[in-house]
């Protein structure tokens, strides 16, 4: 399922992430990770989960649509018989709350086995790195490959909201509808942001033990400049370069950001959540016309 998710780029990523010397890990700890993660993705819950999950919400849709009325499509049940439109529609229910609640889970288990990579391995960020993300930009592509998944998220949601309006006249201010255009923007921002936030921690120790390292390059040469003060000496040129090197090492360091994404990643995140709000909007004005 993880291959299909993020179209087999998660293992290119973390081959990425190695060969580009991101992660400091020997061949021989590289592959005890893979079993890890391997047996991280076979862990029960994440195999059976979506099964329990989505039979669970299709019950309870069970008792929440049934209709004592006969000759409705959606009855699930009559003093008669049982409509095959009603069961037909629970069907459908729990393949698609079965595919978001595996979806789901797979991220949440790509996101621990993250967590897992960057726990066990030091991280070398690399400031100058032209990604603008000390090197893990990957990371971001990775989670670019989800925005497909997304707006077909977000166009259930809207055809939802849609359909509360047009055959219930809840508006867009009615508690209900807020309540799901705000689950599917927390839904959005888990599925596309969530693996990501696993290097957040040590992208930040990363780079706070950079930054470190320059300031006491940059105390060294200070302090034999500040010698050179005293004793009224000329002051040494290639120093003076080193310190402004270092200066400038230094402050490119303090810019880069703690978390794996650039500009583009968020651009491509709120594009994909506004496609479908933008459909809406279009379905509602072609509607008035």
């Amino acid at each position: 399922m993880t291959a299909i998710l993020y179209a087999n780029k998660f293992p290119e990523v973390l081959d990425r992430l190695k060969g580009n010397d991101i992660i400091n890990v020997s061949d021989s700890e590289w592959n005890n990770f893979k079993l890890r993660a391997n047996d991280i993705y076979s862990k029960w819950y994440y195999t059976n989960g979506p099964h329990f999950i989505a039979l669970a919400i299709t019950i309870s849709l069970f008792f929440v649509f049934r209709n004592p009325n006969k000759h409705i499509w959606y009855s699930l049940e009559t003093d008669e018989f049982i409509y095959l439109g009603g069961w037909a529609q629970l069907i459908v229910y729990y393949v698609t709350f079965y595919v978001f609640s595996l979806s789901l889970l797979n991220i949440v288990a790509t996101y621990r086995i993250l967590e897992v990579l960057f726990s066990t391995n030091k991280l070398v960020v690399q400031p100058l790195h032209p990604d603008k993300c000390g090197g893990l930009a990957p990371l971001g592509a990775l989670s670019r490959t989800l925005i497909y998944g997304i707006i077909f998220l977000g166009i259930i949601v809207t055809l939802n909201v849609h359909f509360n309006y047009e055959n219930f006249d809840r508006e867009l201010d009615n508690p209900l509808q807020i309540s799901i255009m705000l689950g599917y923007l927390v839904m959005a921002y888990v599925i596309f942001f969530l693996p990501m936030h696993a290097a957040h921690k040590p992208m930040k120790q990363a780079k706070e033990e950079e930054m470190r390292l320059i300031h006491h390059y940059i105390a060294g040469i200070n302090k034999e400049i500040k010698k050179d003060f005293e004793e009224l000496r000329d002051i040494d040129s290639d120093a003076l370069e080193n310190f402004h090197n270092a200066k400038e090492m230094y402050d490119i360091t303090s810019e880069m950001p703690v978390y794996p994404y650039n500009v583009k990643t968020v651009i491509t995140f709120i594009s994909s959540v506004f496609i479908p709000v933008l459909l809406y909007f279009l379905t509602r004005f072609l509607d008035s016309m």
